[in-house]
């Protein structure tokens, strides 16, 4: 299975080395790094009536600039749509003693 890109923004599509389409053109994914992406998400939830997403991050990588990013543009595509979010949080790789310190940071 492949996403259906063609709604997209070319500003929002990014080339996957090694795939091509059966035309032989480059294959092409969105990220949630990029803000029009996810706010073309969230007026997809509000046009079809879907109140509201789960944002997963991974425990392991939650220090990393690039989650908070993704969760600003979050909550300002929820805000603009009158959408909800919740954060999910996946703790595999993390190490026991360290889940809560890195929970609340």
């Amino acid at each position: 299975m492949w996403p259906d890109l063609s709604d997209y923004t070319d500003y929002e599509k990014y080339p996957v080395t090694g795939f091509s389409y059966p035309d032989g053109k480059p294959a092409h994914l969105c990220s949630s790094a990029n803000p029009l992406t996810v706010k073309r998400h969230f007026q997809w939830m509000e046009q079809y009536g879907i109140d509201g997403a789960f944002v997963q991050r991974f425990l392991v990588e939650a220090t990393r600039p690039s989650s908070d990013k993704v969760l600003d543009y979050v909550r300002t595509a929820a805000a603009r749509t009158g959408r909800v979010y919740a954060l999910c949080y996946d703790l595999s790789g993390a190490r026991a003693e360290d889940m809560f310190d890195r929970l609340v940071k």
